[in-house]
């Protein structure tokens, strides 16, 4: 695992950016499943404090993936490329989702918007949220690592997204005119199918992904050697993951507090990180 350490700035940013996308995403999702409960001016102006919030995880997550540059002061470049280059895709997705989420939590905050309006808002946030999320995937799927060179990564990191970023959702509905989590079935059930999607699709695809560097072999690299390096922490964030998942759902369809939805946040946050570090540690270039 000491290999992955080297790209910490990079498990940071994809534990840390989709996290805050992804509670983005299921405060949208709010919005569209239970319209009223957000419709007065409080709830409006509380759901936008909340964004912002998400908006800082995912802005702190960007800003860590700036130390895995030489020149950080180079970062814009890397928009050169956009249509050709899964990296360049992937940042301007990135910054796509940093400015339609600042103008989301905008309209809440100074705003009273119609019903028709959130949903239309809510609709957007939703879609640019999962297009980041993929593109932040594919941003490693490459013929020159074979075992990246799959659609299994953009789906784990979508998976994750969900799972973290629901339970931040209902960590931060929460409390005054916004109690949404405890006070409406409908987002309840909501936030509960993301967590579990998520917690599914996104250790199956990533224990199927890593796993299957267990057959690659090049003439410096064993997959199998790597695979029995980590196989610990695989299964490790595997079972963190499924943990998260089952207890913020628990949570969320019974309307508990913030506790146990705390502590499945630190769970799912735990997960995905070690996931994102086992990622890298298993890296499996075609060209050695």
């Amino acid at each position: 695992m000491e290999a992955a350490f080297a790209e910490l700035p990079l498990a940071l940013f994809t534990t840390l950016a989709p996290l805050g996308a992804g509670a983005l995403l299921a405060m949208a999702l709010v919005g569209l499943v239970a319209p009223s409960a957000l419709a007065g001016e409080g709830a409006s102006r509380a759901l936008g404090v909340r964004g912002l919030v998400a908006l800082a995880v995912a802005a702190v997550g960007f800003a860590a993936s700036l130390f895995h540059l030489a020149t950080p002061a180079h970062a814009p470049y890397v928009l050169a490329n956009v249509g050709s280059s899964p990296l360049s895709n992937e940042i301007a997705a990135g910054v796509a989702f940093l400015v339609v989420g600042a103008v989301f939590c905008a309209l809440l905050l100074f705003g009273r918007p119609q019903v028709a309006a959130l949903t239309a808002a809510c609709v957007v946030m939703v879609a640019v949220a999962l297009a980041f999320g993929w593109f932040a995937g594919q941003a490693y799927v490459m013929r020159t690592i074979a075992s990246w060179n799959t659609v299994l990564v953009p789906v784990q990191v979508v998976g994750f997204m969900l799972l973290e970023g629901a339970i931040l959702a209902q960590v931060l509905l929460r409390g005054g005119a916004l109690d949404v989590a405890a006070g409406d079935a409908r987002a309840r059930r909501a936030l509960a199918c993301l967590v579990v999607v998520g917690a599914v699709v996104g250790a199956l695809a990533f224990a199927a992904q890593v796993m299957a560097v267990q057959g690659m072999v090049t003439p410096l690299v064993s997959g199998a050697q790597l695979l029995a390096e980590v196989g610990v922490f695989l299964w490790l964030s595997v079972v963190l993951l499924l943990a998260a998942g089952g207890l913020a759902a628990v949570t969320a369809l019974k309307g508990l507090g913030q506790v146990p939805a705390g502590l499945a946040l630190a769970l799912a946050v735990a997960g995905v990180f070690i996931a994102r570090l086992v990622f890298y540690a298993t890296q499996v270039s075609a060209g050695l």
